[in-house]
């Protein structure tokens, strides 16, 4: 018996030492059969030059992602004082619930459609997807694969 259970566990092993090697960002964190180590989201996502959409509205670059938003909600900029009160990002999220496959941020400088200070800390991710991104990071599980900025 302890012989078959070293067995299945060698397989697995091997399996998921050959898919890291196909795409090492694919597998850090996940179990082997997650995510198809060809997932043209991956690959867009870490290839993709983010340079061009630089001063743009944040709509210009989701709608080139073909895959339904998951989570979408306005961060604020910090812990000190004033900082709890202002916008600072929009994170966009893609994946289950339990695990977030794809975490993107885009980062506005001058906010020209959106109130930027908010007592209460709510904001309109509606608003903020018009605002032009100024920095944007986009991370794979808990990797930053992609960014830019002005």
């Amino acid at each position: 018996m302890k012989k078959i259970i070293l067995v299945i566990v060698l397989i697995f092993v091997s399996r998921c030492v050959y898919a890291a090697e196909k795409n090492p960002l694919l597998f850090k964190y996940n179990s082997c059969d997650t995510v198809p180590y060809n997932d043209p989201i991956l690959l867009y996502l870490s290839t993709v030059n983010l340079n061009t959409f630089l001063n743009n509205p944040i709509d210009s670059f989701l709608v080139t992602i073909n895959r339904q938003i998951d989570s979408l909600h306005v961060s604020s900029c910090g812990s000190t004082k004033e900082g709890l009160y202002l916008a600072c990002y929009l994170q966009v999220e893609y994946g289950t619930s339990f695990v977030k496959d794809f975490t993107i941020r885009f980062y506005v400088n001058n906010f020209t459609h959106m109130t930027r200070y908010s007592q209460t800390r709510t904001w309109n991710p509606s608003l903020m997807r018009q605002e032009n991104i100024y920095r944007m990071e986009i991370y794979y599980l808990y990797d930053l694969i992609n960014k830019a900025s002005l």
